[in-house]
């Protein structure tokens, strides 16, 4: 019950962090660095199989980029954050592509709820929503250089 209670209450804190530093989001340009870049916003595909996706349209998901490293917990803690994206925001969309689904994630930088424009190499961590639990997914040393990078989320990249 207790492990159950503290997971709750480290899911919420990973939600309350990303949803009000976005809750304000624009779709407009201009933003600030976070790992240096130049004036392009920056935003991802992710490319995300039926299987997985299935609860993401359901329950939500939330994307977050952070210094390669990072841990699951200090993700969890919000230890980084550099930029981030939620199924509500403004852009995002998602095209069914065979068994797979492509989400596109227009990236806002978390201090100044604009759109992000770094680039560098950054460790993402996704979370997905189910019924009761969360699962979490990281794509590491993803080097984000021009305006679009893709990433895929699947079984191999779930943390434990």
């Amino acid at each position: 019950m207790k492990k159950r209670l503290a997971k709750l209450v480290e899911i919420i804190a990973f939600v309350a962090v990303i949803g009000f530093s976005l809750a304000a989001c624009d779709d407009s340009g201009g933003g600030g660095g976070g790992g240096g870049g130049n004036s392009t916003p920056k935003t991802l595909l992710i490319t995300v199989p039926y299987t997985i996706y299935a609860h993401a349209s359901l329950y939500g998901f939330r994307v977050g980029v952070f210094p390669v490293g990072t841990t699951l917990q200090q993700a969890l803690d919000m230890t980084g954050l550099i930029a981030g994206c939620e199924d509500a925001t403004a852009g995002v969309s998602v095209i069914k592509s065979g068994v797979n689904y492509i989400v596109t994630l227009p990236l806002y930088d978390i201090s100044t709820d604009t759109r992000w424009t770094g680039s560098g190499t950054f460790d993402i961590y996704t979370v997905i929503y189910n019924y009761d639990s969360s699962d979490y997914y990281k794509a590491s040393s993803i080097k984000i250089l021009s305006a679009t990078t893709s990433i895929t989320i699947n079984n191999s990249n779930k943390e434990k």
